[in-house]
């Protein structure tokens, strides 16, 4: 007999009203909706002890319980992958996340995250998350680089969890964007969700997408480029780059929502979205003071911006 594990959530404001298939997607990291749809239609997924069918909306208070398969393979292992790390303590660790590196395990792909880093390093992780995200409280693209923060201990990844939760902490990125941005600031409000057809992707969603809200002001203009800082007020799944993809400046490098490495990022030399947490502030989860950490520029970054100033400059 096929030994199944239990997990069981409750659904916030947030939440409230989506349907269960959806929910569950978004709550069951690394799988995917259709997954979710036949676990429902095997009976392996009730809200409030019922079985549902796939479009049963949930809302606030709902206990939503699925049975999945345990997998062959269970946690996580340590792995001895370099970590940049800007502060540590008895509560928190503060990286600088490379680029190219996925944060957690997903389904069937339990090697060369973050999270196995993060256990060769000290085995002293919040379990909050669950065995496949120990110590992570958000993550980053994987092309993405810069400031993360992560857990220790429970009680400092739930209290992290609630300031991200109620949009306490303060999020700046460095991107270079196609096109020249005539305007010196910008906000774009737009929501986002899940984009209709391809369901690896996202995209602005007035009717059925979530509150996003992105705040841009331009460093430096180049030729057919220009720099900008972002002020995340929201943290939907890759905001920045739907929305400024939205308003017709997509990040350079960025496969999903710009030209890939055609265009700009082929004349740069640079295989990735250029897109770099810069800053990272919230209040320490044990002292309640606020911290800051910055993280430095990637160096493919910055010789992409320095072949802009040259040719500028030419």
């Amino acid at each position: 007999m096929v030994q199944k594990k239990v997990h069981k959530y409750y659904v916030d404001t947030e939440h409230s009203g989506e349907r269960v298939d959806k929910y569950l997607a978004l709550m069951l990291d690394g799988f995917s909706r259709s997954y979710v749809q036949k676990l429902i239609g095997q009976g392996d997924v009730t809200v409030g002890g019922e079985c549902v069918s796939p479009h049963h909306r949930v809302y606030k208070g709902n206990e939503v319980t699925a049975h999945l398969p345990e997998s062959r393979k269970q946690g996580v292992e340590p792995e001895d992958i370099p970590l940049d790390i800007l502060h540590e303590d008895e509560d928190i660790i503060v990286l600088n996340k490379a680029a190219g590196i996925v944060v957690h395990p997903a389904h069937e792909n339990y090697s060369h995250t973050l999270a196995n880093a993060l256990l060769n390093h000290t085995r002293e992780l919040s379990t909050v998350g669950g065995e496949l995200k120990p110590g992570i409280v958000h993550r980053l693209d994987k092309d993405t680089s810069g400031c993360m923060v992560v857990a220790k201990n429970d009680d400092a990844h739930r209290r992290l969890a609630a300031q991200f939760r109620d949009r306490e902490v303060f999020k700046e990125y460095l991107a270079l964007v196609e096109g020249v941005c005539t305007l010196d600031f910008g906000r774009v409000t737009a929501s986002v969700g899940r984009h209709p057809a391809q369901r690896t992707k996202m995209s602005v969603q007035p009717e059925t997408g979530r509150e996003a809200e992105s705040e841009y002001e331009v460093v430096k203009r180049f030729e057919g480029a220009t720099l900008i800082n972002v002020v995340m007020r929201s943290g939907r799944t890759h905001q920045i780059r739907v929305h400024m993809s939205h308003i017709g400046f997509p990040v350079v490098g960025d496969s999903q929502y710009g030209r890939g490495v055609r265009g700009m990022a082929a004349e740069l030399g640079v295989g990735r979205q250029m897109l770099h947490s810069r800053l990272l502030g919230f209040k320490h989860p044990r002292t309640h003071e606020y911290v800051q950490f910055e993280a430095p520029l990637p160096e493919d970054m910055a010789k992409a911006i320095e072949r802009l100033e040259s040719a500028s400059a030419g």
